[in-house]
């Protein structure tokens, strides 16, 4: 059962707490542990970002979703990270995450939205937790490696 939120409550989870509370118990199918703090969001729309965030309603201006990515063909790896006419340019290759025992269990990349079509360019960053490339040995989680849900903020 999802806890509630109390009153002066502040959303500031590590990486390893979205990866290991959000992301794989969504992964899993499993309640998340406060509902409401991250949503779904088709953030690979062909709405520009500013339409995409004005659906959203919160005072915050970090907003955490999870999004499904779209690859640009339909057997291939490569990820279309289009939205509008702008796109998210990758940052780096990616920080893994690991649990205490110094096993993989996501990958956290860094992104910004290029569109110099509009005055938006270069206004919004975003951080994607993934479970790319992990190997965790529990049955119940569904096969990564056609996994395509991020947690993002």
């Amino acid at each position: 059962m999802a806890t509630k939120i109390t009153v002066g409550y502040k959303f500031i989870p590590t990486d390893k707490e979205l990866v290991f509370h959000y992301l794989i118990a969504k992964a899993k199918g499993q309640p998340l542990p406060v509902e409401g703090l991250v949503n779904e969001c088709n953030l690979y729309d062909d709405q520009e970002l500013s339409k995409i965030f004005s659906k959203i309603r919160t005072k915050s201006k970090l907003y955490y979703y999870f999004t499904e990515l779209k690859k640009k063909n339909g057997k291939g790896k490569r990820i279309d990270r289009m939205v509008g006419m702008g796109t998210w340019k990758g940052l780096s290759r990616g920080k893994p995450i690991q649990d205490n025992e110094g096993r993989l269990t996501g990958r956290k990349r860094s992104f910004d939205y290029i569109n110099r079509e509009l005055s938006e360019h270069s206004v919004w960053d975003m951080k994607e937790y993934s479970l790319e490339g992990v190997s965790l040995e529990d049955d119940q989680l569904i096969k990564v490696s056609s996994f395509s849900l991020v947690l993002c903020f």
